[in-house]
C-alpha cells in the first residue's frame, strides 16, 4: 500500500478484533491487515468483517490511534496476507488488467490481497 505506515498491531475495538497489523497510508486511509488462509470463503467474510466493524467504529478507532493524519471519513482498506491464495479465489479477484487487486464488486476498491508464498496448486 502506498505510503503506507504501520501504527498499532491487534486492533481491538469494542472487544472484536479488526486487524493483525493497522497502518495508515499517503492519503490517510485507515489500512487494515489480517493474516489469513488462502482458501475458501473465510478470507472474504475476515475482510466484510473488519471492514463493518471499522466503518461502525470509526471514532473510536480514531480516538484509539490518536494519530492526526488519520482521515476516518475515509473508506477503509482490508489487506488480506497469505502464504498463498487459492488460483480460484484469485480469479474471482482480478481485475480487466489481469492484476489481483479487489474482491468483488460490493468490496471492489476496498480489498488487497499479498501473497507471501507461492501460489497454492490445484492439484494432481
Amino acid at each position: 500500500v502506498p505510503g503506507a505506515r504501520p501504527v498499532d498491531r491487534d486492533l481491538e475495538i469494542g472487544g472484536a478484533k479488526l486487524a493483525d497489523l493497522t497502518a495508515i497510508d499517503g492519503t490517510g486511509r485507515l489500512v487494515l491487515a489480517l493474516f489469513v488462509e488462502g482458501r475458501g470463503d473465510a478470507p472474504w467474510i475476515a475482510a466484510a468483517d473488519a471492514l463493518a466493524n471499522a466503518r461502525r467504529n470509526r471514532a473510536a478507532i480514531e480516538q484509539h490511534l490518536g494519530d492526526p493524519e488519520l482521515r476516518p471519513q475515509l473508506e477503509p482498506l482490508a489487506v488480506l496476507i497469505a502464504e498463498a491464495f487459492e488460483p480460484e479465489l484469485l480469479d474471482l479477484v482480478r481485475d480487466r488488467h489481469g492484476r489481483t487487486v479487489s474482491v468483488a464488486d460490493d468490496l471492489r476498491d476496498v480489498v488487497s490481497l499479498i501473497e507471501i508464498g507461492e501460489p497454492v496448486s490445484r492439484g494432481p
